[in-house]
């Protein structure tokens, strides 16, 4: 995430003591870093599960299309050195990252502390990724202005489940929940 945007994320999640968090979208490990940095120091043990396709050796272009994924495919060997070195950093972290769809790699729900759904943008798959997730204390949607996220949310919303959006200065939008 862009640190003028993890400026703004901060406000949202600081508050949070969080030791277990999950990822969505983990791409190279970037944000992953981020929030790392934030909860580790305020946790005896963190623990970070990423979820990605991990496809850059040999992308399917159609679904990053698809799945309105604007970043480069995501790298499972430079997002397991980032980890690493964070690892050497804060000694109290463990992580697990798993390769594939979440159709595929997550199918049982996990309550996370806090999780970050950033993966594929269609509706069907934030779809599935929130019921895997929806009982997790914080979730954070990002890019909420997509098709698929946005119709997903506005759903929710009017199902009554409470929802936050957050719009930045840099009129980057998030939609939050907390259980």
């Amino acid at each position: 995430m862009k640190p003028f945007l993890f400026d703004s994320m901060q406000e949202i999640i600081s508050d949070a003591k969080c030791e277990f968090i999950g990822e969505i979208g983990t791409h190279k490990g970037g944000t992953a870093q981020q929030f790392i940095n934030l909860f580790a120091p305020k946790v005896k043990k963190l623990i970070y599960y990423g979820y990605d396709v991990f496809d850059a050796d040999n992308p399917d272009k159609n679904m990053h299309k698809r799945e309105r994924n604007g970043k480069a495919p995501a790298s499972y060997n430079v997002a397991t050195t980032t980890l690493n070195k964070l690892k050497r950093v804060h000694k109290n972290l463990d992580y697990k990252l798993h390769k594939g769809y979440t159709t595929d790699t997550l199918v049982a729900p996990v309550v996370f502390d806090f999780v970050w759904i950033d993966g594929g943008h269609s509706y069907e798959t934030v779809k599935h990724d929130y019921s895997m997730v929806k009982d997790s204390k914080l979730i954070v949607f990002d890019d909420f202005k997509i098709t698929g996220v946005n119709t997903f949310v506005n759903e929710l919303i009017a199902e009554g489940v409470e929802v936050e959006i957050v719009r930045t200065e840099s009129k980057h939008i998030w939609a939050v929940i907390r259980n």
